[in-house]
């Protein structure tokens, strides 16, 4: 009798979760599905771990259903179990609350009959992955190895890369986080400290709320190559639209029709409108546009795409108001220790050919 068949999703974070509670849902019911990973709590991963209440989805709650065809799934979790203040489509809720939507639909999986056969949630790391002659075999870190049908990599993204050209090996530890999400990362700041914050884009969006909530009273400067940070989301719910029939035209000619359709509806509801369709897009498209995108385009669609949440924003706009967060355009050309601090010397993008240089400094303390 062939045994059953097996599929390993490595990552439990929001996509390798979604993915195991669909795959039970409308999967064979002879399919066991090991849910891995490697870090405390399933359904969270890096996007709904955080426990800072300042942090809220840049999505509302009519469009952050774990299910397509039910779009009030999320919506009546909340009427239910969560915060029924909440549980409106034109919300926007906690990233940690989501977490919980998650979660909670994972311990009902198990609940079920037959669910805790069908879905094993494994706390470990997988350190080989290789083909077997039935499919793809494990290492985990604790030494188990089996055997499955197929495996999935739901690991998120990569570690940010340190800054180009810049030699940070020198600097004492602790004055540079590569990890924005450590839980020490802000701990050992000196609460008067300047701070540069490297990109400023929703990452730095939410380390200047977390800092703030802290009680920090030292400027945050959010450098990145353009200056751009995210645009806000409109204070209604968007109506209803359809996807538009998306034109045959290269790169330069779907612009001019995207911005075609954003004088006709209104520059939230034609982003909005792609959705559906961005993945075929991308799919679609050639290396070459692909990589024009990538360079030209890529930080203009993030800003408009992924907004902040209308609290968020007035947050973000309130500490630039008094002077605590400054945005520039800029690049990190160099970074050395004076003593308690160090210093980032950041080159302006505005400048084509000339680069003006604006010393900065951060202490750190260390206790």
């Amino acid at each position: 009798m062939q045994s059953r068949k097996a599929v390993a999703i490595i990552g439990a974070g929001f996509s390798g979760s979604l993915l195991a509670l669909h795959l039970l849902e409308s999967g064979p019911e002879e399919l066991t599905i090991f849910l891995i990973e490697r870090d405390a709590g399933f359904g969270r991963g890096l996007a709904y771990g955080t426990r800072d209440p300042h942090h809220l989805l840049n999505v509302r709650v009519g469009n952050m259903s774990a299910f397509p065809d039910r779009p009030r799934h999320l919506e009546q979790w909340l009427a239910n179990w969560g915060d029924e203040a909440l549980a409106h489509p034109a919300a926007f809720i906690t990233r940690r609350a989501y977490g919980d939507y998650l979660g909670s639909m994972l311990r009902a999986a198990i609940s079920r009959p037959t669910g805790a056969e069908r879905l094993l949630l494994i706390h470990d790391e997988v350190v080989g992955l290789a083909p077997s002659p039935r499919g793809m075999g494990l290492t985990l870190a604790m030494g188990s190895q089996f055997d499955v049908d197929a495996a999935v990599l739901a690991i998120g993204n990569l570690p940010s890369a340190p800054p180009a050209g810049v030699d940070l090996t020198g600097l004492p530890e602790g004055l540079y986080a590569a990890d924005p999400w450590a839980e020490t990362t802000l701990d050992r700041l000196s609460k008067t400290a300047p701070v540069l914050l490297l990109g400023a884009g929703l990452t730095m969006v939410d380390i200047a709320l977390s800092l703030k909530a802290r009680g920090h009273e030292g400027t945050l400067f959010g450098l990145s190559r353009r200056g751009l940070t995210p645009r806000r989301h409109g204070g209604l719910a968007p109506a209803a639209y359809e996807t538009p029939k998306i034109p045959d035209l290269p790169l330069s000619g779907l612009l001019r029709w995207q911005r075609q359709q954003a004088r006709k509806l209104g520059w939230r509801e034609a982003i909005d409108a792609l959705r559906p369709a961005t993945q075929a897009l991308w799919r679609e498209a050639s290396p070459q546009q692909r990589r024009r995108f990538l360079r030209h385009l890529r930080p203009w669609w993030e800003v408009h795409r992924h907004r902040m949440a209308p609290a968020v924003a007035d947050q973000v706009e309130a500490l630039r108001a008094n002077g605590q967060l400054v945005t520039t355009a800029g690049r990190l050309v160099s970074a050395d220790q004076r003593g308690m601090r160090w210093r980032a010397s950041a080159a302006s993008s505005t400048a084509p050919g000339r680069e003006a240089i604006r010393p900065w400094r951060a202490r750190w303390s260390r206790t």
